[in-house]
Parts: structure tokens; sequence; C-alpha cells
């Protein structure tokens, strides 16, 4: 009963949005850019470093229907070491940067809300320098912010950061990302969460974590933010 209660202290009563939003904020990895297999190979090579499980193929499927909580508790990934580890999966992403591709369909999606007058961020727990090597590789420099964090499950608190910084009410964002922690941050702020299918997570763990939205295809992301046009 008392942690029921702490649960559902932790998860921020939302005001009711009144109409479309004027920030649209993106997670990187597994969102804008497909670094799924990268991280995979990476999430391997620093298990021998850090003392945890690898990742077996037969079990990538599993693994996709977990929670960041889960994933980590069943590779037994040392809870004191999850920055260290964040940090130098970043470091390793570095080095084969130059050969990540956005996820079919993100770079018109992401273009065509910028000519439609969005504002547009990304919060991730990759590097700045990563990102900004990515965005400048695929001409997709269109963001007026990026945040960036090694703690895996920091989202919350830089969510918040952001709604103090850019001067935004919490009704007036919209988050995009491909992972139940994502939900999970945005549920806590009370911001809205519209959850894509493409990247980390499977869409059946995302649909359970009830999100606002669940797109399988950026098209649907511009198609809610596009003005209706008048009948």
């Amino acid at each position: 009963y008392v942690l029921k209660r702490s649960r559902l202290r932790r998860r921020r009563h939302r005001a009711q949005p009144t109409g479309p939003p004027k920030l649209v904020i993106f997670d990187f990895d597994g969102t804008i850019a497909d670094t799924f297999d990268a991280g995979v190979m990476i999430l391997n090579k620093l298990a021998g470093e850090f003392g945890f499980r690898p990742l077996h193929p037969k079990d990538l499927e599993k693994a996709r229907d977990m929670r960041t909580h889960q994933l980590v508790r069943f590779l037994g990934v040392p809870a004191r070491k999850m920055s260290r580890i964040a940090r130098r999966g970043s470091e390793e992403l570095h080095n084969c940067i130059q050969s990540i591709q956005p996820l079919r369909g993100m770079p018109e999606a992401l273009r065509e809300l910028r000519r439609l007058g969005y504002s547009l961020g990304i919060i991730t727990s990759n590097t700045e320098l990563n990102v900004n090597i990515f965005l400048r590789n695929h001409g997709l420099e269109l963001f007026d912010f990026i945040r960036c964090s090694s703690k895996l499950l920091g989202k919350a608190r830089m969510i918040r950061s952001v709604i103090r910084r850019q001067h935004v009410h919490a009704v007036d964002i919209l988050f995009v990302g491909d992972e139940t922690r994502d939900i999970e941050a945005c549920q806590r702020v009370g911001i809205r969460i519209a959850a894509v299918t493409w990247g980390y997570n499977s869409r059946r763990s995302l649909v359970a974590m009830k999100p606002d939205f669940i797109f399988d295809d950026p098209q649907e992301l511009v198609s809610l933010l596009a003005p209706q046009a008048a009948p």
C-alpha cells in the first residue's frame, strides 16, 4: 500500500491540453538515429569490461519487451556503474557515428515539422558531440536545443530543466520517444508522450505503458501535428 501511494505521488497530474504543442522534444537513439545494431554490439563489448551478461541474439525479442529496470536486472548490470557504462557506450558509439543513418522517414518528418513552425529539441543519454556530428552529416540541424545526460533514468529531470529554461508550460510539450523509460519520464513530469515503434522497445511493451499516442510511421506524427484542412 505504501509503495502504491509512493508511485502515485511520482506520477504528476497533467492539465488537459487545449491545442497542439508549441515544443516537440525528440529522443535521439532509436527515434531519430538507427543505432539499434550498434547499440547491441557496444553493449556486448562492454559486458566483459563491466562484468554483466551480454545480450545474445536469442534474447533480443525478449529484451525489447522489457522495461529498462527489467533489462538491467536481466543482464545483471551493476546499478552503481550505470552512468559509467552509459558514458563508455557513447564513447564507443562515437567511433562509428559516421556510419549511423537516420531511421526511415524521420528526416522528412523533421523538416516538415520545422516548416510548419514547430520548435524542436532533443533530450538524450547520448553525447552532444555524437548528436551534432549525426545531425550535420544528414542535414538535420533543425533543433533549438540539445540536452544530454549520461544517467539512463534522468530524462524527467532534463524535461523539467527544459521547461524552466525554454519558458514553456508542460501542457505545451510533446515528447517523441521509443522506450518505456521515455513514457515513464513524461508521465512523471506531466507532459504528452508519443511512443514510436521503430526503435528499441516493442510495440507491445509501449502500448502497455499507455502513452498518449503510438505511431508506426513518422508520417503519422506529421499528420497529427499538421493543421487540419478546412472542410
